[in-house]
């Protein structure tokens, strides 16, 4: 008994490391604290590093004009449908809303606007053909907002403000379209 009292206060006392069993010493916590908090700090830096390196590549140009022009011809024919009041062809605007999915992912990565995405707007279910005509409206709208930025202008500034405006606008219209293929895909095969 009096064995089994020695090895369990042997074995708490051996559950507490000692502050010297850090192989960074005492301060090693907080050395790690400060080296995460300087790569937060620097994630900044690294994404117009990342922006100036990717800019340089006269391909990745050569892409981003060709989807930020096919976004802008999706949203024109989409547009004319919508003011001459005729029906969505399902089948086409599955295949538009996965184009305009694809690109607008691939001008968010080429941009670097933010490495995090914005949660302003959660996808909703899309259930009748109104509410597809409604979610192509606001898609509408959103690539508006974002081709329209002031930073796309000839002479546009890169501030912080445009770049959030416009990283929120990549991504409601990447969850727009996701939304609105699925639906489209859904009430088609349903017809």
């Amino acid at each position: 008994m009096v064995f089994a009292v020695a090895a369990s206060c042997v074995a708490v006392g051996q559950s507490k490391p000692s502050p010297s069993a850090n192989p960074l010493g005492p301060f090693g916590e907080s050395i790690e604290r400060r080296l995460r908090e300087q790569d937060l700090r620097s994630l900044p830096q690294r994404l117009r590093e990342r922006r100036v390196h990717n800019i340089a590549d006269p391909q990745l140009i050569k892409q981003m004009n060709e989807d930020f022009i096919r976004l802008q011809k999706i949203r024109a024919e989409a547009v004319r449908m919508i003011a001459a009041g005729t029906a969505f062809d399902l089948k086409k605007l599955e295949k538009d809303s996965d184009d305009l999915k694809k690109r607008a992912s691939r001008l968010r990565d080429a941009l670097a606007l933010s490495e995090e995405t914005s949660t302003t707007r959660p996808g909703k279910k899309i259930l009748t053909i109104e509410m597809v005509n409604d979610a192509v409206f606001d898609l509408c709208i959103e690539i508006s907002r974002f081709t329209e930025n002031p930073m796309f202008e000839a002479n546009g500034v890169y501030t912080v403000r445009d770049a959030t405006e416009a990283s929120k606008a990549l991504d409601t219209v990447i969850v727009l379209a996701r939304d609105t293929g699925k639906a489209a895909e859904r009430l088609r095969k349903a017809n």
